[in-house]
């Protein structure tokens, strides 16, 4: 991903990915081993990239027997130029 993003040629990145991490950075209750990985964390950081989601909207939700199992696993992001744009 660094290596894409260096050879775009604008500083207007979006972002989006399902990384089916658990992280408070994008809105999870708790982070799990995925997504408290340095080197995901770093790849933001070092890309000026700023986290979309917000609060503990569901990003999937899931429907196994009459349960529903919901997440934030998905994750937005963008950079600085394109912040002002965003809702």
């Amino acid at each position: 991903m660094r290596y894409v993003c260096s050879k775009l040629g604008t500083d207007k990145i979006l972002l989006g990915g399902k990384i089916n991490a658990w992280s408070v950075w994008w809105g999870s209750e708790h982070d799990d081993a995925r997504g408290v990985d340095r080197l995901r964390c770093d790849f933001f950081d070092a890309e000026g990239l700023h986290i979309l989601n917000e609060g503990n909207t569901s990003t999937v939700e899931v429907y196994r027997g009459n349960r529903i199992f919901r997440s934030m696993v998905d994750v937005t992001a963008c950079s600085f130029a394109l912040l002002d744009r965003t809702e």
